[in-house]
């Protein structure tokens, strides 16, 4: 079975630019994933409309990597999703190196609790699961040896928070 998609037209320069709609995610009886727009029932989720791209400014180390459109309203999880039943984040990246996802509990980065996610860190040959500690200077690092990043070809990535606190990534 193959499934075709059409690529998205439009490449916005912000998240502001662009068209989010909530949804649901319920699971079928054989565990597969539907996403509804009946946001009554499910898990809520937010989703980019498929003909839009959102082109994220890099990290700019001289100021500490992140920005606020890094941390744009309309790319959290919606405010009446419950976290305490675990949460998934998928997205598709195109990029030479380091797609860095962020995973924070307030609106910005927060020193000792803001995961970062980074697939194809140190010139794409490893992905580095990092927590920044307190003290600016110390983190909490997991590196796995991989090449998951390419800039001439969408990769999927994924990410899993379980309700026991295990991460879990891939592509």
């Amino acid at each position: 079975v193959f499934e075709f998609t059409k690529m998205a037209s439009r490449e916005l320069k912000s998240a502001s630019e662009a068209s989010f709609a909530l949804a649901s995610v319920e699971t079928s009886p054989d565990n597969a994933w539907n996403v509804v727009t009946n946001t009554a029932t499910g898990q809520p989720c937010t989703i980019l409309d498929p003909d839009q791209i959102i082109r994220v400014a890099p990290m700019n180390r001289q100021y500490g990597g992140w920005n606020d459109a890094h941390f744009h309203p309309q790319l959290r999880l919606p405010l009446e999703c419950n976290t305490a039943h675990g949460m998934v984040v998928t997205c598709q990246a195109m990029a030479r190196e380091c797609v860095a996802i962020a995973l924070s509990p307030d609106s910005s980065f927060v020193l000792g609790k803001t995961l970062v996610i980074h697939f194809g860190a140190a010139g794409n040959v490893s992905t580095v699961i990092r927590r920044r500690l307190e003290t600016k200077t110390e983190a909490v690092d997991v590196t796995l040896a991989s090449r998951v990043c390419s800039e001439r070809s969408w990769i999927s990535y994924w990410i899993a928070l379980l309700p026991n606190g295990r991460l879990h990534v891939g592509t």
